[in-house]
């Protein structure tokens, strides 16, 4: 699945940090704007779980969760 609008993606986890062995796998995280029609209708989605291994935040579920110094967005911003 693709994720549409997607304006930040990032690895994170142990590959991002270097302590990975050879069976770690890839984690990744990121940032989408879904559209404005979207947005005002009933589809609104403030995180998509692409897989175990993959997720996105829209940007104001982001922005919200950076405010208040949450440890998985402070990640990312690393």
């Amino acid at each position: 699945m693709s994720v549409e609008n997607l304006i930040y993606k990032c690895l994170v986890g142990s590959k991002a940090y270097g302590t990975d062995i050879e069976t770690s796998d890839e984690d990744y995280k990121g940032i989408y704007i879904q559209p404005e029609k979207d947005i005002l209708s009933f589809k609104y989605k403030e995180q998509i779980e692409v897989g175990k291994d993959e997720s996105y935040y829209e940007i104001r579920r982001f922005l919200q969760l950076a405010q208040s110094n949450n440890p998985t967005i402070l990640e990312m911003l690393f």
